[in-house]
């Protein structure tokens, strides 16, 4: 049996708005650690002034980090080869052995 859902002009901005939000908590990171600025995502800058949360993900730990964030072609910086290993892995090097992934802190 199927259920019909009715939603109102406020329902569907609420949930526009949810999902919105909820795209906001991808991480960001910074192309070098002397910068002031992030990355996103999709390798455009950003000038988060948020506080942030640091993660710090292993150089040998591609993997894992891919598989948490898996964000496939969107993701220029990072995909999921030979190339992007090496990036992660000299990236990881140029930042102390360890990848930080910065996210926006939780405002609840």
């Amino acid at each position: 049996m199927k259920k019909i859902i009715r939603l109102t002009e406020s329902d569907l901005v609420r949930l526009v708005k949810r999902v919105i939000k909820e795209q906001e908590d991808d991480f960001f990171y910074k192309a070098n650690p002397r910068q002031e600025y992030y990355y996103d995502k999709d390798d455009r800058r950003s000038d988060v002034e948020d506080e942030m949360d640091a993660e710090e993900w292993d150089g040998e730990d591609f993997d894992n980090f891919y598989n948490k964030y898996p964000y496939g072609e969107r993701q220029k910086t990072f995909p999921d080869n030979e190339h992007g290993r090496r990036w992660f892995k000299g990236y990881s090097k140029e930042h102390g052995g360890k990848f930080p992934v910065f996210k926006r802190k939780s405002k609840m």
